[in-house]
């Protein structure tokens, strides 16, 4: 009987230490910013209506390529998650500190087989996108995430224009242009 008054006694404890941590004072709760999640499992977190949402939540706004062998995503060590890693060739920077002909580590949904090998569902190799990027931790060099998940994947089309891969984000343009996406990094400046 000692036990269960024990346990009870403790979870009370913790509820009360959990309202506490609320607070009610509407100054303090309005001038602190929500928390930002750049890890891929917390991604979905923020959903985002404009392009000028997803340039605000991008360190990277790049053109490219997913070129050569996808592998294991090492961010999960053991862990079978369903991440691998991709490198993906930017041909052109809208937004951010990275060269033209740079790789950049990408970390997509996908899997790793028996046989070693890595797939991925959600990008064609050597098909061209417009990706918002974010870091995933703060590792350096970085490994990147795509912004909202899906949301800021933009595949490019035969006349130029990109369009939205994500079909859980329904706000969002459905097209976009180049100029359109380099006007949103402009502003966001």
């Amino acid at each position: 009987m000692k036990r269960k008054n024990t346990g009870l006694a403790a979870a009370a404890f913790l509820m009360a230490l959990s309202v506490a941590g609320c607070s009610s004072d509407a100054e303090t709760s309005s001038t602190v910013p929500p928390q930002r999640h750049t890890d891929d499992w917390a991604s979905r977190a923020e959903s985002f209506t404009t392009l000028d949402q997803l340039t605000g939540a991008a360190k990277l706004v790049v053109v490219g390529q997913l070129q050569g062998e996808l592998r294991k995503n090492p961010y999960y060590g053991d862990q079978d998650v369903p991440f691998i890693i991709g490198n993906f060739v930017v041909a052109d920077v809208v937004l951010g500190d990275v060269k033209v002909g740079a790789s950049v580590e990408l970390s997509l949904e996908g899997a790793v087989g028996k046989d070693g090998t890595a797939t991925t569902g959600k990008m064609e190799r050597d098909e061209t996108y417009l990706l918002y990027l974010t870091p995933q931790g703060p590792r350096s060099p970085a490994v990147y995430t795509v912004v909202g998940y899906k949301a800021g994947m933009y595949a490019q089309t035969t006349d130029g224009s990109f369009v939205k891969v994500d079909d859980e984000s329904p706000e969002l343009p459905t097209s976009i242009t180049l100029d359109a996406a380099r006007q949103s990094a402009a502003q966001s400046r």
